[in-house]
């Protein structure tokens, strides 16, 4: 995958019932490699860091809360 096809993968990352299946998707890509693209870090990493950290930490806030996640939220298809 190129920087342009990660950048457009990171709007799939949202918290919610899919976020477990784009982690798995994430996870095996750099089972083998350090980057996302490449040798060395680059916007993709950086753009799928900020938003697995954006939706890990409202589902987290929401557990921690004792908070209510809309079943809207939970049933997006990723």
């Amino acid at each position: 995958m190129q920087v342009d096809q990660w950048l457009d993968f990171s709007t799939a990352i949202v918290s919610g019932a899919g976020l477990e299946a784009v982690c798995g998707v994430v996870d095996q890509f750099l089972s083998l490699r350090t980057y996302l693209v490449g040798y060395k870090l680059s916007i993709a990493d950086l753009q799928i860091w900020g938003q697995l950290q954006g939706a890990i930490s409202l589902l987290f806030l929401a557990l921690q809360c004792d908070l209510t996640v809309p079943s809207s939220i939970l049933s997006l298809e990723v």
